[in-house]
C-alpha cells in the first residue's frame, strides 16, 4: 500500500471510530479514484457502506476485492459478517468455509464462522472447530481468538443459567 493511500486508510478508521463515516466514505473513494487496486483501502470501503447501513453497495465492494483476490480475509470476513446480518446465514456460511479450505490458518475467518454458528445455535460445532484450529496451528496466538470467543459464550450461558 502506498504511503499515501495508507495515511487516508488510518484517517478513515479514526473517523469512523468518531462516527464520521460519510466523511471517511468520500476521504476512501477519493484515494481509490487514484489507488483503484488497493483492495485493503476498497475492504475498508465496503466496511464503512456496511456502517452506513448501503447493504447493497457493501457487499458489491466485498465481492469485488473477492475477485480480484479471493483469498482476501478482511474482505471475506466482512462479507460474512453482512451476509449474516442480513439473515442470509446459508450464503455466509458457505462463503466462511470456502476461505477456509483454501486459507486454513484464516483465524479471523473461523472466529466469524463460529460467531454465525452460535448465532444459531450450533455451539458444539462451533467449539469443535474452534478446538480443530488450535490443535491444527499451536504456534499461532490467533488460533486462539475462535476458541477464546467459543468459551466466553459458553461461560456466559452457563452464568444465565445459574442465575434463572
Amino acid at each position: 500500500m502506498s504511503h499515501e493511500s495508507e495515511k487516508v486508510f488510518q484517517k478513515a478508521s479514526d473517523l469512523c471510530n468518531d462516527e464520521r463515516e460519510l466523511e471517511a466514505e468520500v476521504l476512501v473513494m477519493e484515494q481509490l479514484a487514484i489507488d483503484p487496486d488497493n483492495l485493503k483501502l476498497m475492504t475498508k470501503l465496503g466496511e464503512i457502506q456496511a456502517r452506513l447501513c448501503n447493504d447493497h453497495e457493501a457487499e458489491a465492494t466485498f465481492r469485488t476485492v473477492l475477485i480480484r483476490n479471493p483469498s482476501f480475509e478482511d474482505a471475506v470476513c466482512g462479507l460474512g459478517s453482512l451476509l449474516d446480518q442480513s439473515l442470509r446465514i446459508e450464503e455466509a456460511e458457505e462463503i466462511y468455509r470456502t476461505f477456509l479450505q483454501s486459507n486454513p490458518t484464516g483465524h479471523h475467518a473461523l472466529e466469524g464462522l463460529c460467531r454465525l454458528l452460535h448465532s444459531e445455535d450450533r455451539i458444539d460445532e462451533s467449539l469443535e472447530l474452534a478446538r480443530n484450529q488450535v490443535e491444527n496451528h499451536t504456534d499461532s496466538h490467533n488460533a486462539y481468538k475462535a476458541l477464546i470467543y467459543v468459551l466466553h459464550v459458553l461461560e456466559d450461558q452457563l452464568e444465565s443459567d445459574l442465575y434463572d
